[in-house]
């Protein structure tokens, strides 16, 4: 054709090029308006997240208070003890320490010859005044006697009596006889030593009453306690037997020596040979009831004064979440917490360091929880 120009192929390649550019860039900004498409897309790639598997523990809910320990000594519920009523010299001692005993038997006596002889000048005065008296009456009769001498002489005679029974009970009480059945804890003196009225001779322990562990508490501790609370006592001499008992006295106040309130409770009977003074430790078990959460020790990631942390396994998710916990008390092989797990159900055995917050696991059949009653 006539004026037509022959097209330049080098033109043709540069307006291809441009058109090709305008329709990325538009592309571009059509992804960029639609972030929802966007998420969307690269949620749909493949991930490499790496899944740690790891062992449920099921959280044990128990509901009890929390237990008080202490540690004191223990002793015969009643110890008498014994002295002589006047003070003179120990003619014998008739028992030894540790030596069983019966009520009534005769344990010690001072030498009677002086108490004695008191005892024998009372009857003759009494016997004097007796003879006064019926002289007295006899001349009332006669008329001789006014009725006021009469008196005198009856209230002298009451006096004597007054005299010799004081007398012979001093005699009695220069004895000592067992009060109760039980046995010698403590000699405290020997034959030939001359004691005074009342000093502690032997001191002897009741077999009927039982024994009893006393122990201190301190101020936060004595105010939650009651009598019958119950009490749960090892002994280091048995250390794999636990013996019972219940509370049974409580001090209304402090020792001003140690600044403690001390406690008695009443053990029940058992079949080990007790002694006075073994040392033993009480967990005490006060009213007001409490619900706990037990989890195992080996779920516990690290703790410090009463706090800790834990991994919880988060289904919905599929991931182990790291969080704080308020620990109570330690049993056994169990950490007791307070707080912390109202939400969940499980916890992660930590078995190994590859556990991370908000990270992904897998649950695997494991030995699973036995809770320690």
């Amino acid at each position: 054709m006539k004026g037509a120009t022959p097209q330049n192929p080098y033109i043709i390649l540069i307006c291809t090029l441009i058109l090709l550019l305008n329709l990325s860039a538009a592309t571009a900004v059509s992804e960029s308006s639609d972030p929802e498409a966007t998420q969307a897309a690269a949620s749909a790639r493949p991930t490499n997240a790496k899944q740690t598997k790891v062992v449920l523990e099921k959280i044990d809910r128990q509901i009890r208070s929390i237990p008080i320990l202490a540690s004191g000594r223990l002793h015969n519920k009643t110890e008498y003890r014994l002295g002589f009523k006047t003070g003179g010299l120990i003619q014998e001692i008739l028992v030894e320490e540790g030596q069983q005993i019966s009520r009534g038997q005769l344990l010690a006596t001072l030498d009677l010859k002086e108490i004695s002889a008191l005892v024998a000048q009372a009857e003759a005065a009494k016997a004097r005044a007796y003879r006064d008296v019926q002289r007295a009456k006899k001349l009332k009769i006669r008329g001789v006697m006014p009725e006021q001498l009469l008196q005198d002489a009856e209230t002298e005679l009451s006096v004597r009596q007054a005299d010799l029974d004081m007398a012979r009970f001093n005699q009695k009480y220069s004895q000592i006889r067992a009060p109760a059945d039980g046995y010698i804890l403590l000699k405290k003196a020997e034959p030939n030593e001359l004691v005074a009225e009342a000093q502690t001779v032997l001191t002897m322990a009741a077999d009927a009453t039982g024994w009893v562990l006393r122990i201190g508490l301190a101020d936060q501790d004595i105010v939650r306690v009651a009598l019958g609370d119950k009490a749960k006592i090892t002994l280091d001499a048995f250390p794999n037997q636990q013996l019972n008992g219940e509370i049974s006295e409580i001090s209304r106040a402090v020792n001003r020596r140690s600044g403690i309130f001390e406690i008695e409770i009443l053990l029940q009977p058992v079949n080990i040979p007790l002694y006075a003074g073994f040392i033993a430790t009480a967990e005490l078990s006060p009213a007001g009831d409490q619900s706990f959460a037990y989890i195992p020790i080996e779920t516990l990631v690290n703790s410090s004064k009463g706090k800790g942390e834990v991994y919880v396994y988060e289904p919905t998710k599929g991931t182990a979440k790291r969080i704080k916990i308020d620990i109570a008390f330690l049993h056994g092989s169990e950490v007791v917490v307070s707080a912390g797990l109202n939400s969940y159900q499980n916890v992660i055995r930590v078995d190994n360091d590859k556990l991370i917050d908000d990270g992904p696991v897998t649950p695997v059949t494991g030995l699973g929880f036995q809770h320690l009653n």
